[in-house]
């Protein structure tokens, strides 16, 4: 296992950390669903940057489906935690549909061949 595999697994390390920490916070504060959301998107982050890190080769449109549906879940997640923490009401129907025009953009690229080497 060389240094560079290793210092991969940081980024998800974090990750997978700030959700557990989260979690214990909201275990302590039940009532406060912000906190339940960071949670969840750090822990989506965290699965999301470890999937990619951890498989040999990323290229099907399947795979490249799921794990950028993680991500995007994670990230609405995340603006709804923000939103919600503030007392804003969370924009769902905008976050819906930018999260499915980006996921069909990143699908398009990726079935038409653009490579990014």
């Amino acid at each position: 296992m060389n240094n560079a595999y290793l210092l991969g697994l940081i980024n998800p390390a974090i990750a997978l950390l700030f959700g557990l920490t989260f979690l214990i916070l909201w275990s302590r504060q039940k009532h406060r669903r912000a906190i339940l959301a960071f949670a969840a998107s750090y822990g989506c982050l965290g699965v999301g940057f470890l999937i990619s890190h951890l498989t040999p080769e990323w290229t099907g449109l399947l795979n490249v489906f799921v794990l950028d549906s993680i991500y995007i879940l994670g990230t609405s997640l995340m603006v709804w935690g923000i939103c919600t923490r503030l007392d804003i009401r969370p924009p769902m129907t905008a976050l819906t549909v930018m999260g499915i025009v980006g996921l069909a953009i990143i699908m398009v690229v990726k079935a038409y061949g653009v490579t990014y080497n």
